[in-house]
């Protein structure tokens, strides 16, 4: 709501939450990490916290391959579904920055589908990158090692992992375990 435009993957299930907000919070503030130096906002409640709606008017729609064009800066979009069905990536490959959103976390991934994640590693394994931004947690100053973790993820995909579980926004979720690579099955959880 504080921009006059939102951009987003065309999807239904991203339109709905968009158009009428989200609510349910206290789950995830339960996870949530003390840092150093950064204090939560005054005045919120998990109970209560909500992302209102977003006009539907307002939305413009990216397609996979769109090109954004900030006048300085180019950026490539790539829809990625491994993490939600409406995920996207951003690639400058002038600068060789991505921005990878929800799903590139470096050796840790919180996805809806095994399958999905080799594919979205697939298309993003090739790309030269030199700095790469998460949407979450530190930023990935290594060189991306999206190959690495493919060939791990296929081998995954055979079979070959440590299985556990994980407690995550107090519900225990498949953990699979390879090499140190950590995949998070959260599955309907990440299609509230």
């Amino acid at each position: 709501r504080e921009f006059e435009q939102a951009w987003i993957i065309e999807d239904p299930w991203a339109v709905e939450k968009l158009t009428q907000g989200v609510t349910g919070f206290a789950g995830y503030w339960d996870q949530r990490v003390e840092v150093d130096g950064i204090e939560w906002p005054e005045g919120v409640d998990p109970q209560t916290y909500e992302i209102p709606p977003y006009p539907l008017e307002n939305i413009r729609f990216l397609k996979d391959g769109d090109s954004i064009d900030l006048g300085d800066r180019r950026f490539r979009v790539i829809h990625t579904r491994a993490h939600s069905p409406d995920g996207l990536a951003l690639y400058d490959a002038t600068n060789q920055l991505f921005f990878g959103g929800d799903t590139f976390l470096g050796d840790d991934f919180l996805i809806r589908e095994l399958g999905a994640l080799a594919h979205d590693l697939e298309r993003v394994s090739g790309l030269p990158i030199s700095w790469h931004y998460a949407s979450h947690g530190p930023q990935l100053i290594e060189t991306m090692q999206e190959g690495r973790r493919l060939a791990i993820v296929r081998r995954m995909l055979s079979g070959e992992y440590a299985e556990s579980t994980t407690l995550f926004a107090g519900i225990e979720f498949p953990l699979y375990e390879l090499d140190g690579v950590r995949v998070t099955l959260a599955t309907d959880f990440l299609v509230y």
